[in-house]
């Protein structure tokens, strides 16, 4: 399981491996304060951090509200 974690250690988006090697589209959410209670997400700029199965990757990433696909390789050793 590859986990998106926001700052705040919330897991902010998911994605299931079913074929080593490919992990499709893991989509990452943003906070929204608007729910009650707040949903947990991520806010403008924060780094995302990456977990495979656990393990804390030392890959980061920008999160941006964008909408927009970015690609990035992860390399889980």
């Amino acid at each position: 399981m590859i986990e998106a974690v926001t700052p705040r250690n919330e897991v902010a988006g998911c994605f299931v491996v079913t074929a080593p090697g490919l992990y499709g589209y893991l989509r990452v959410y943003g906070e929204d304060t608007t729910a009650t209670p707040r949903l947990p997400g991520f806010r403008e700029g924060e780094s995302v951090r990456f977990r495979v199965n656990g393990q804390e990757l030392a890959v980061r990433a920008p999160w941006s509200g964008d909408r927009d696909l970015h690609r990035l390789d992860l390399v889980v050793e």
